[in-house]
């Protein structure tokens, strides 16, 4: 993920990362309207979630955990569907 700041100023560490390759458009970031002074992801694959990370590292691995969650769980149900289990 690319990461960059979106503040000006002294600030040392970054407060966004991204990685817009394919459908997988992943924003992670700190400071959103809705979740103030907390880090969140944000993809096209679901709704805007709150991190429990307190920092852009642990942001960045959380997001990938919950990436990777989600991508298991979609092709776990689309093998379900394939196969007549639903």
């Amino acid at each position: 993920m690319d990461r960059y700041n979106r503040l000006q100023g002294t600030h040392s560490e970054p407060s966004a990362f991204c990685d817009g390759s394919g459908p997988l458009s992943i924003l992670v970031m700190i400071g959103h309207v809705l979740y103030p002074g907390k880090w969140v992801v944000s993809c096209r694959l679901f709704k805007t979630k709150a991190l429990r990370a307190k920092g852009p590292e642990a942001a960045k691995r959380e997001t990938e955990r919950i990436i990777r969650r989600y991508l298991k769980d979609a092709l776990n149900e689309l093998n379900r569907e394939e196969e007549g289990n639903v």
